[in-house]
């Protein structure tokens, strides 16, 4: 917006414009207009995201499928576990950009 501390107006003419500029966005792609291309640096990082996502996802399921409903404290240290592991490698992916 060019200013820190925009007023109540021009705000909400800045919001207004952003608003028209996504629905006729969303509207192109509705009528079949091809979706952007994605940025090469995106696209990389979206295809090294999605191994970590997937394992975590897999880690998930079996803790709560398999361990949690007959040890709830094993369970919970394992879902602590596998969430830090997941995170900290989403840091470093996202931190290496």
């Amino acid at each position: 917006m060019g200013m820190s501390h925009p007023t109540l107006r021009l705000f909400l003419d800045w919001l207004q414009k952003y608003q028209f500029e996504v629905q006729c966005r969303r509207m192109q792609l509705e009528a079949g207009k091809p979706p952007k291309p994605k940025s090469p640096v995106y696209a990389k990082l979206d295809a090294e995201l999605w191994p970590a996502k997937m394992s975590f996802s897999l880690q998930y399921g079996r803790i709560f499928c398999d361990v949690f409903p007959y040890n709830a404290s094993v369970g919970l240290w394992q879902f602590r576990v596998a969430a830090e592991h997941y995170l900290a490698r989403l840091s470093y992916l996202l931190d290496c950009k």
